[in-house]
Parts: C-alpha cells; sequence; structure tokens
C-alpha cells in the first residue's frame, strides 16, 4: 500500500467516481495494474537515485569552484573522498605545526638545548616512520634513542644532572625490550600476514633477536651497576647502598619474565602486557620502590 501512494504522489491521478468494490479492487491489484504499478516505482526510484546524485555532484562542483577561487591545487584532493576529509586533514596538520612552532620557541626561551634535543628527537622520529622501521638494526636502535632523549630532555628540562652510565643503562634496556617487542610479532600466531612480520621474517632470525635481547639487558645490568658506583658507594655499610643492590637483583628477575613473555608472543605491546602481568607489575613496582630509596636516602 506505501508503494501505492508513492506511486500516486508522482502521477497525481483523478480521483475515481463513486466507489470500487472491494474484490474489484482486488482484482486490479492482482491484474496488469499492479504490475504496471512496480514497474512505475522501480522508474520513480531510479529518477530519485539520479536527481541525488545530480544534487551531489552539483554540490562537489561549487566546492571545486570555492577551492580553484583559493588557489588551492586541485591535485591536492586525489585520495580524498570530501572536500570536508580534505580540509580536516589540512586543517589537522596546521594545528600540530602550530603547536610545534609554539613548543620549540617555549623549549627555546627555557633552555637552549631543549630544542636541539627536540630537533633530534623529531627527526629520528620522522625518519622512523618514514625509512628506519624497515632497515635491520636500525628499527630497534632508533627506537632505543629516542628513549635516551627522552632522558636527556627531561633532566634538562627539570635542572637534574644526568650521567654517561645511566643513558647507556636506558639505551641497552630500550634496545633489548625494542627487540623483544620484533621477537614477539613474529611468534605472535594472532598475526598472520602483515607488512611488518614479513620484514621481520626476512631481516632477522628467532636467535638473532633473542641473542640481542640477552646481550642487551645483560649491558643494561652491567651500566646500571656502574650507575650504582658513579652516584653511591657500593660498599654495603650504609642502607641505600643496600637498597640499589637489591634493586639490581629485580631488574634481573624482569629481564627474564620479559624474555619468557617474549616467546610466547605476548610483548608486541609491553604497556598493555604489563598491566596485565602480575609479575612484571610486582617486579617493576620493587625494583621502583629500591631504586628510588636507594638514590633518594
Amino acid at each position: 500500500m506505501t508503494t501505492y501512494r508513492s506511486v500516486s504522489s508522482w502521477i497525481n491521478p483523478e480521483n475515481p467516481d463513486g466507489k470500487a468494490s472491494e474484490s474489484k479492487v482486488r482484482e486490479w491489484l492482482s491484474g496488469p495494474l499492479g504490475d504496471a504499478v512496480a514497474d512505475v516505482a522501480s522508474k520513480i526510484e531510479r529518477i530519485e537515485d539520479i536527481s541525488s546524485l545530480i544534487n551531489s555532484s552539483k554540490e562537489r562542483i561549487q566546492s571545486l569552484e570555492d577551492f580553484t577561487a583559493l588557489g588551492v591545487d586541485l591535485d591536492l584532493l586525489d585520495g580524498y573522498n570530501s572536500a570536508s576529509t580534505f580540509i580536516g586533514r589540512v586543517s589537522g596538520n596546521i594545528f600540530m605545526f602550530l603547536l610545534f612552532i609554539v613548543g620549540n620557541t617555549i623549549l627555546f626561551i627555557t633552555n637552549e638545548r631543549l630544542i636541539v634535543y627536540s630537533l633530534i628527537y623529531i627527526t629520528i622520529t620522522i625518519s622512523y616512520s618514514e625509512k628506519f622501521k624497515y632497515i635491520k638494526y636500525s628499527d630497534i636502535v632508533s627506537v632505543s634513542i629516542l628513549f635516551v632523549l627522552r632522558v636527556l630532555l627531561g633532566s634538562e628540562a627539570a635542572s637534574i644532572p644526568t650521567s654517561v652510565p645511566l643513558l647507556l643503562f636506558v639505551f641497552f634496556t630500550s634496545l633489548g625490550i625494542a627487540a623483544g617487542k620484533k621477537l614477539s610479532i613474529i611468534y605472535n600466531t594472532e598475526i598472520t600476514e602483515s607488512k611488518v612480520k614479513n620484514y621481520l621474517r626476512q631481516a632477522y632470525t628467532d636467535n638473532e633477536l633473542v641473542n640481542i635481547i640477552q646481550s642487551s639487558f645483560q649491558l643494561s645490568i652491567i651500566t646500571y651497576i656502574v650507575w650504582i658506583i658513579f652516584i653511591k658507594s657500593l660498599f654495603l655499610d650504609t642502607l641505600p647502598s643496600v637498597f640499589l643492590v637489591i634493586s639490581s637483583v629485580f631488574l634481573f628477575i624482569f629481564h627474564n619474565i620479559f624474555i619468557s613473555k617474549t616467546k610466547k608472543g605476548l610483548t608486541e605491546e609491553i604497556i598493555e602486557t604489563t598491566k596485565n602481568s602480575r609479575d612484571l607489575l610486582i617486579t617493576i613496582f620493587l625494583f621502583g620502590i629500591t631504586s628510588g630509596l636507594g638514590v633518594m636516602l
């Protein structure tokens, strides 16, 4: 009945003289009239689709004319579903650029070294996303350097002196974690085919990544102990020294738990894994408490 009403609104039929019986109406609907109405309804639907397409095209033409009037190269719109999507992307990029300018201006006013570290950080981040991510060794070394730069940025902003042993500790620890993430992607059976996984299979062997993880963690413990010697006497006649030595034990335990979970393909997202792993959480917490007490006391 809805179809008949829709068709009648298009053809404006004349009202019949008198009333038709129910049987007569049923006869009309079951006969040629029903087929004719269905055919008209189909054509009306097609007309409405074409009309909608025309209106949409008119809007797009108007948008293109507006962009042309503004001097925008129309080739820039290639790949975007709509002008609003293009404008949203451009607006977001402009906003990010403004934040970059404002942020680095503040850094320069605060401390000249901060802007140097910031520019290096941004350069490595972009290089990693565009190139280093698919170059053997560069993919994990660049991530480790970014962690070191974060420490430098934080220490410089807070005017807290740092040391080479501490930076080396951060570098080797993050190197082991980055290599663990790569190995976890290879071991993760839920990831069947992806560009990253295919690259990792071609670039590294399992044993190679395991050796990188173990060597990095061993060097991180060595540099951590050197850092302890650097900031505190390692003689066990003081309570802070005892706390620092205990913290190195928790660091060793963390490394072993991490390697175990990596071989199960569970460390691709280390933060998410840590949140869902009680043993990792407890180990990191105890390491943080003991190392913090050792430094502050």
